[in-house]
């Protein structure tokens, strides 16, 4: 994950060390502890080369770009945002695209100025819900995460918490820092969460194999 050198790659895996240390046994805490800080005593010079070079690309596009931390958290998309939203237009009949949107392949384009040589696509799910689908689009879309969050229902485990987390990440990412639902294998880790979230509480049994 480190290697991929993206914030989200980066960001996740620190998460996922922090909830794996969470789940640890009380007794366990302070020898992982312990063990972890020799690890990095003893080895810190190739682990710190290691985290300067995953994230290179992340200090390079903070430090030397005229970006704010929010540009930084969208991937530096804020252009393509502008440009969406110069190009988006809802004049005379044109209205219906805040409503329904304008379809995967018009999108935010200008019908009566077609750029053929932009991308539909802003790689970011908000954006690119509400300008193929409109308000519809975007109701669904939120319906989706609220749906997601309903679950596990019944009797609580105590690593819900951990899937519910997943859960709110992934929608976080896919709205504003990447593409999920138009990508088929990140949308198929969404489709695989839900699918644990809305089970969870059901018998294993009702699973099994004779």
């Amino acid at each position: 994950m480190l290697g991929l050198m993206t914030r989200a790659a980066v960001g996740l895996f620190f998460i996922g060390l922090f909830l794996w240390f969470l789940r640890l046994p009380l007794k366990y805490k302070l020898p992982v502890l312990c063990a972890a800080g020799i690890v990095v005593w003893i080895l810190w010079s190739p682990i710190s080369k290691i985290i300067i070079a995953s994230t290179e690309m992340i200090s390079y596009r903070y430090f030397t770009s005229d970006v704010s931390l929010h540009s930084l958290f969208i991937g530096g998309r804020q252009y393509l945002f502008d440009r969406a939203s110069a190009q988006f237009v809802t004049d005379g009949a044109l209205w219906y695209r805040v409503v329904l949107g304008g379809g995967y392949f018009l999108s935010f384009r200008n019908p009566f100025n077609l750029d053929y040589s932009i991308s539909s696509i802003l790689e970011a799910d908000l954006w690119d819900v509400f300008y193929m689908f409109g308000i519809v689009g975007l109701i669904a879309y939120t319906a989706l995460f609220f749906y997601g969050l309903r679950f596990p229902r019944g009797k609580k485990r105590s690593a819900d918490y951990i899937l519910k987390i997943a859960w709110i990440m992934l929608f976080l990412h896919s709205a504003l820092a990447g593409h999920v639902l138009q990508n088929g294998m990140s949308v198929m880790v969404l489709v695989c969460i839900l699918i644990i979230l809305k089970y969870r509480s059901r018998n294993e049994s009702t699973f099994s194999v004779p």
